[in-house]
């Protein structure tokens, strides 16, 4: 399932030039999708805090742009890191 996707992040992981650009796009994705996140979250919030219902598609979406955004940022990390190792390695050589 997972696979089409593992193999697509692989490549970017290996190529130093669409790492930086990977990183670079995933940052920003990650920042629009917190705020987005939290948005959706300060709705939900104020929906229980003023008596209304929340509705569960708005609930579920919040929970669904959580998980994107912690998505995003493992990406970003994992990519660092392995920039961070490769530039290392470069400089030993």
């Amino acid at each position: 399932m997972f696979q089409k996707s593992d193999l697509k992040f692989a490549e970017y992981a290996v190529d130093p030039e669409r790492r930086q650009r990977t990183i670079s796009s995933y940052r920003t994705t990650r920042g629009l999708l917190f705020w987005c996140a939290t948005l959706i979250s300060i709705i939900c919030l104020a929906e229980v805090i003023y008596g209304r219902p929340a509705g569960t598609g708005l609930g579920i979406s919040c929970v669904i742009q959580w998980m994107l955004v912690f998505r995003f940022d493992t990406d970003v990390r994992l990519l660092t890191i392995v920039d961070q190792l490769s530039a290392k390695k470069t400089d030993q050589n």
